[in-house]
């Protein structure tokens, strides 16, 4: 009873939890991904930030100095930063490969053009002389006509018991 004469009985909400725990979607596959965003964001930081700063403090930036009479400097010598050296010199190529590379394709194109035109000069011959078409010629290799010429001889000189006509090659006497 309280001082004013009014009973005060406690309240319960018996399954109800009026408020108390509210429904909300999961945060595990949010917490586990931003765990795992930190862990190998810090894998891969940690490791460059500690060989910057090597590089930095004991190889140092490149002074210019003279270049002695005979000595061809090469072009990742030309950089200052050492990182900036180490990759020049391993990783990317260098002016002189991308104009060969370059060259390459340039070239590459080309023959893949004189071809084109050589085959269609080739079709239209053959439509206007009515002649078949005769494009199944398969070139032989060096090492192909020795192989087939040894192995003829091989048949000529002994019986055809000695070889093994599957893999091509000798039985063990």
């Amino acid at each position: 009873m309280d001082g004013a004469g009014v009973v005060v009985n406690p309240v319960r909400h018996a399954g109800d939890h009026a408020g108390i725990f509210p429904l909300q979607p999961s945060r595990f596959q949010f917490k586990q991904h931003t765990n795992l965003l930190h862990f190998y964001f810090m894998l891969g930081l940690i490791p460059v930030t500690a060989i910057i700063f090597l590089a930095n403090i004991y190889v140092g930036p490149a002074e210019l100095s003279d270049i002695p009479e005979g000595y061809i400097p090469q072009e990742h010598e030309y950089h200052k930063h050492p990182i900036t050296r180490f990759l020049v010199k391993y990783f990317i190529p260098t002016e002189q490969q991308r104009y060969e590379i370059t060259m390459y394709s340039i070239d590459k194109q080309a023959q893949m053009r004189r071809y084109r035109i050589l085959r269609e000069k080739t079709f239209d011959l053959i439509k206007t002389r009515q002649d078949y078409v005769g494009l199944y010629y398969q070139p032989f290799e060096a090492d192909d006509i020795r192989h087939l010429r040894y192995e003829s001889d091989a048949m000529k000189d002994n019986s055809p018991n000695d070889i093994n006509v599957y893999t091509s090659e000798w039985r063990n006497k």
